[in-house]
């Protein structure tokens, strides 16, 4: 539960990075390439949150109470909505190296 707890607030703090750079206008190739490679940090705490998150679904995590595993189920919930967001923003972004990094 807690290795899940701190897998979303890094995936969230990383989220929230990329999501407030995706606003910003590109000036340069810098800039876009920044974009493309906090894209590329994103996957493995994504990846690793994930794979927390189907651990917990298939009961392999008995020490869990069913307070903190609500608690951490919503939180999770939340860390995902806020990817939907940014994969959204992402996939409507003029640059086509950004769509291809969100891809």
């Amino acid at each position: 539960c807690k290795q899940l707890l701190r897998l979303v607030l890094i995936s969230n703090t990383l989220c929230a990075s990329v999501i407030q750079k995706l606003g910003a206008p590109l000036v340069t190739d810098a800039s876009e390439r920044q974009l493309v490679y906090s894209f590329a940090t994103l996957v493995p705490a994504v990846t690793a949150m994930a794979a927390v998150l189907q651990a917990a679904h298939e009961g392999s995590t008995q020490e869990q109470t069913a307070e903190g595993a609500e608690q951490a189920s919503a939180t999770a919930q939340k860390c995902l909505d806020h990817l939907k967001e940014l994969f959204d923003m992402a996939w409507a972004h003029p640059s086509v190296k950004v769509v291809q990094a969100a891809v």
